[in-house]
């Protein structure tokens, strides 16, 4: 009996220390508003251990690591698919800086720089950034790096709050880039710079919440927010990172 109990124990052991494969499934809703404009947009995905499947409102694509290749079908109800290798990865780096903005409609040589006629403006504010990291906050339970990134201009300000799990990407929980660029869509590449920077800070992290807030010279506020509305470990739907069947290679 005492062998019987210890066999027992010590299988329950081997259980518990053996690890357990399960995907991870992920919903993520991203919105906007601006001049009274609503956008929303949707993506889903699905990360085993070598493989992936993300789905947004534009394509969806099949990542196989397994394989070196990604497969992207447009969801335009057209049966074909393009393939792309993968190449070795490089090595993360932060984006160069942009030059200034340029103006338009500047005086002509010789002008008088003070005559009206001739005084031009920016196509953009120039932004002075400056990134403050926040104590730790939970995201559907999951410890997160917590960041505000404010840019200040000339009767403007950007106001970007980001919230990272230090190793979302390993386990699927990052937000798909076409959500990341559709919150910066509208004049935001000097936001989407210095997001960018603290993302390549965190190589491995994972982008699971953000909230910006554009207070622009002329206009309206604008807002964007990225949110994690689904996080699960599941089984994938049978045969979801296939070739759907009837595709042919573009």
């Amino acid at each position: 009996m005492i062998k019987r109990v210890t066999n027992i124990i010590a299988l329950a052991a081997l259980i518990s220390a053996t690890p357990i494969f399960a995907d991870v499934h992920t919903v993520f809703t991203s919105s906007s508003s601006w001049f009274g404009r609503e956008r929303t947009a949707r993506a889903e995905s699905w990360t085993g251990p070598d493989r992936e499947w993300v789905q947004t409102a534009a394509e969806t694509r099949i990542i196989r690591k397994d394989l070196g290749l990604t497969w992207r079908m447009r969801r335009s109800g057209e049966k074909k698919y393009r393939e792309y290798p993968h190449r070795p990865e490089a090595a993360t780096a932060a984006p160069e800086p942009k030059p200034a903005p340029r103006r338009r409609g500047g005086p002509e040589p010789g002008a008088d720089p003070n005559d009206l006629r001739f005084v031009g403006h920016f196509e953009d504010p120039v932004f002075e950034w400056q990134v403050q990291a926040l104590a730790d906050e939970p995201v559907r339970g999951e410890s997160c790096k917590v960041f505000i990134v404010r840019g200040d201009a000339d009767f403007a300000s950007i106001n970007i709050k980001l919230w990272i799990v230090p190793d979302g990407k390993d386990r699927g929980l990052a937000a798909p880039d076409d959500l990341l660029n559709m919150a910066f869509g509208r004049g935001g590449a000097g936001a989407a710079e210095a997001v960018l920077k603290i993302l390549a800070n965190h190589p491995k992290g994972g982008l699971v919440r953000l909230e910006r807030t554009e207070d622009p010279q002329i206009g309206p506020q604008s807002r964007s927010r990225i949110e994690l509305e689904t996080y699960e470990v599941a089984d994938p739907p049978a045969g979801i990172y296939d070739l759907p069947a009837g595709y042919v290679k573009e």
